[in-house]
């Protein structure tokens, strides 16, 4: 086995086969502030689509001069263009609150839907009002019209073009006489009930994405979108390569459509971060070893895997950083440093985007494939996170996140998702963490009003080991943090199908439940701050 040395800079129990859906759309909640020196007022969400006759939650927040969050303010809410009489607004509704013993919100409104039309509202507080927000009303009972938008901005007729296992997205929004959107991907596989909705194809060839959208009254109306999915060409140049410094160096002379290949069974000791280029086709990074189908989970005895791994405790091994895009890993295993003491804890193994450093939806790195990949640390070592996914179309395909566990206070997942935009693909994946094997959620936001929105779990696996049962404890005496199975707190928009949840019990802060789908509001920098 080859090795090599480098530090680059850087610093419930119940099983569920049927097709089940998740649909969140996340409740604005909470927050404002100090009355008299706000220098700022938001709104959110930003964007609402509406139905006539119904409600959304809307919310507002103040910061003072110094940026510092002010709660218990009371907001009005106004229409400042288009048709007023399109909506009506409430405020201090019943809802989620910047005091949890508290039933109503001075920052909380409601907005119904009152005739079909567009108009733009805002906040205000004390003669300062926040940047507008675009309410559109739609009337579900109007005959019916599918249009496909999307990829490439694709419309009835027209064709998308992905890789295979490239995360696409598409949008029923343009469509009238909505009640009911359904998404037939040509695949076997359909999105029900959903506006909008992500999907990756795992083989090769043109398929016919139908649309069907159903009216109150029962009437539909179908549209077509050919989706054509290429396998990823022969390489462009092969870069044989057998150290970090020659990967990146390699990295950097890519233009697209490349391949960097490592060969089989080498350890690459280090951290490694890609920065950001633009590709004209994906970058693939691979071990030389030939891979199963795409259809076929690795596990992690998988013959010729390459190995990237920290040198410390918690170095990152690999990094793909903001706003790079189009890389694909294959054949690839990311393990924590092997020396690390079984009461510290490493991060992140894998990141997709640079965790709390994004600021604005572009900084998503985005067009990310990772296939065939593997995390399965030692027994004796913490992993918070196997997996950060902050990015946009993000594709994780028949690969295996497992034993990953903490003990303490912590908690620990194989995906953590907090600023990415969303289009995330999970298909015949293996999740095994003892907190949360999924969570998007949970901390605070850098990336203002971000919402990751269409997220696909198809024929994944959902599991704990069962020996963590058995009240194991490392050396200082903390036992495993056991929780759930699978947790969202802002998340928008999952499809969870044909995928299996087991070994679930009660343990620590489980609360008996398996899965966990909430929206968690709270104060801005609090820990859970998503005002929205």
């Amino acid at each position: 086995m080859k090795k090599t040395s480098l530090v680059l800079p850087r610093r419930i129990s119940f099983i569920y086969t049927t097709g089940f859906l998740f649909m969140i759309t996340l409740l604005s909640s909470v927050f404002a502030g100090n009355a008299a020196a706000q220098s700022v007022v938001k709104i959110y969400p930003k964007t609402i689509r509406l139905e006539k006759g119904k409600t959304r939650t809307i919310t507002a927040t103040a910061f003072d001069a110094s940026g510092s969050f002010m709660p218990n303010q009371v907001y009005s809410y106004s229409v400042i263009s288009g048709n007023s009489s399109s909506v009506s607004i409430k405020k201090n509704v019943e809802g989620n609150t910047e005091d949890n013993n508290s039933r109503y919100s001075n920052n909380l409104g409601e907005i119904s839907g009152l005739a079909t039309g567009q108009v733009t509202i805002v906040a205000s507080l004390n003669g300062v009002k926040s940047s507008a927000a675009i309410v559109t009303v739609v009337d579900s009972a109007v005959s019916p019209l599918a249009v496909i938008k999307g990829d490439n901005e694709a419309e009835n007729g027209d064709t998308i073009r992905v890789r295979i296992g490239e995360a696409l997205e598409v949008n029923a929004e343009s469509s009238a006489g909505v009640n009911l959107a359904e998404w037939f991907w040509g695949d076997g596989d359909r999105t029900n009930d959903l506006i909008s909705a992500t999907h990756a194809y795992l083989k090769a060839g043109t398929y016919r994405l139908k649309l069907r959208v159903t009216n109150v009254g029962g009437q539909s109306h179908e549209t077509f979108v050919s989706v054509v999915v290429t396998e990823h060409p022969a390489p462009a140049r092969i870069f044989n390569v057998g150290n970090l410094t020659e990967l990146l160096d390699a990295y950097n002379q890519c233009v697209g459509g490349e391949h960097i290949v490592i060969p089989a069974g080498t350890i690459l000791e280090g951290s490694i971060e890609l920065p950001a280029r633009e590709f004209s086709d994906f970058v693939t990074i691979r071990s030389s070893a030939e891979m199963p189908d795409l259809a076929v989970r690795v596990k992690p005895e998988q013959p010729g895997l390459v190995i990237f791994r920290g040198t410390y405790t918690n170095e990152i091994p690999f990094r793909i950083k903001n706003k790079a895009n189009r890389i694909r890993l294959s054949g690839i295993k990311f393990e924590p440093f092997s020396g690390t003491p079984d009461y510290y804890a490493n991060y992140y193994l894998l990141e997709i985007g640079e965790g709390f450093g994004q600021r604005v939806p572009e900084d998503n790195p985005f067009k990310i494939i990772v296939e065939h990949c593997v995390v399965n640390p030692p027994d004796n070592i913490q992993v918070v996170h196997a997996v950060l996914n902050d990015g946009y179309k993000v594709s994780i395909l028949s690969s295996w996140l497992g034993n990953i566990k903490t003990y303490g206070s912590q908690d620990s997942q194989a995906v953590f998702g907090l600023d990415g935009r969303g289009a995330h693909v999970y298909n015949n994946t293996y999740f095994e963490a003892a907190s949360e094997s999924i969570i998007y959620g949970g901390s605070d936001n850098r990336i203002d009003g971000m919402v990751p929105t269409n997220i696909e779990f198809r024929r994944c696996f959902f599991t704990k080991r069962t020996d963590w049962r058995t009240n194991v404890r490392n050396s200082v005496g903390d036992s495993i943090n056991e929780k759930n199975l699978f947790e969202t707190k802002n998340a928008r928009r999952l499809y969870v199908e044909g995928s299996i949840f087991t070994n679930h019990w009660d343990a620590l802060r489980s609360q008996y439940n398996a899965v966990v789908l909430k929206s968690s509001a709270d104060k801005p920098n609090s820990g859970q701050g998503v005002p929205w």
